[in-house]
């Protein structure tokens, strides 16, 4: 059974949200000098070490089958979902990203309704459209550029994370029930450290030639702050609200890492593309229009 939402689970949601925003500008940093692989590995293996402390208390709750569940959701995120994201950040600018992120909320609705019985309204569906049509229409009119010199492919492959981001909280909203945010988290990057090993050793040149202080830099934010506490947080939140309120919070990420990406990057947006992604800004916020039209699957 869903807690009653406290102002702790919403405001882990916006603390989840204002790192996973930065995150798109410190992997853009993190690019300038490191193979995408290492990266992954090396973060995820950082944040195997903070959590190694706490390993003796995590199967306590543990239930035949669980097993399944919790290797499905380490898989669907960080190791499908950071493949996906690495190659789309590398070609597409770190604003462009964080508005297909965007998508999240309205992508997790459907499924949410056949699989935790959440309602799904008109509104969604609507809303569902008009983001999808705003992320086409960005990735069509995106020209290529010094930070994203394949935009298109760029964003297309972030939807794609975008969809495994969203089983990955299906399955997080599954398991919450019984295993707690700490946990959840750490199962992650011990699924994932070894799986980004393995596309490091296989990766040509992925290992680094020289040491460079501020792209790893990037990297240890990345992993303290976005794959342990960012991922902790989410986990929390979706443990005492729902799948569909917790993806809502998603609409923070682009807002975050545009005013990021202008500040620090120095990335340059143009009015069609501010255009198609208040398109999609749009759709997410249409989604939550209350109808009590409710749609049974």
């Amino acid at each position: 059974m869903t807690n009653k939402p406290s102002f702790a689970s919403y405001a882990a949601l916006v603390a989840a949200m204002v790192f996973w925003g930065c995150s798109f500008i410190a992997l853009k940093i993190s690019f300038r000098a490191y193979h995408p692989m290492f990266i992954m590995f090396v973060r995820l293996l950082i944040a195997s070490l903070v959590f190694l402390p706490f390993v003796k208390g995590f199967g306590k709750n543990y239930q035949k089958g669980d097993g399944k569940w919790l290797v499905l959701m380490a898989l669907f995120e960080p190791c499908l979902y950071f493949s996906f994201e690495a190659e789309a950040v590398r070609l597409t600018s770190a604003a462009q990203a964080g508005m297909i992120c965007a998508m999240l909320p309205v992508m997790v609705a459907l499924p949410s309704a056949f699989y935790l019985k959440e309602k799904i309204s008109f509104p969604m569906i609507i809303g569902f459209i008009l983001a999808i049509g705003g992320s086409v229409w960005l990735s069509l009119i995106s020209e290529s550029s010094e930070s994203a010199p394949r935009p298109m492919l760029g964003n297309m492959l972030e939807f794609v994370a975008m969809i495994w981001g969203t089983c990955y909280t299906i399955s997080v909203r599954k398991l919450s029930t019984r295993y707690s945010a700490l946990t959840l988290t750490a199962v992650q990057a011990f699924v994932g450290t070894p799986f980004f090993l393995i596309r490091m050793v296989l990766s040509p040149d992925s290992l680094p030639h020289y040491f460079a202080p501020g792209p790893f830099a990037a990297i240890l934010f990345m992993a303290l702050f976005v794959s342990v506490l960012a991922y902790s947080c989410y986990a929390y939140g979706i443990q005492n609200t729902s799948a569909t309120t917790a993806a809502l919070f998603i609409n923070l990420i682009p807002v975050i890492t545009l005013i990021a990406s202008i500040v620090i990057l120095k990335e340059e947006f143009s009015i069609r593309q501010l255009a198609a992604s208040s398109l999609i800004l749009g759709g997410v916020i249409v989604s939550q229009i209350k109808d009590r039209r409710i749609i049974r699957v």
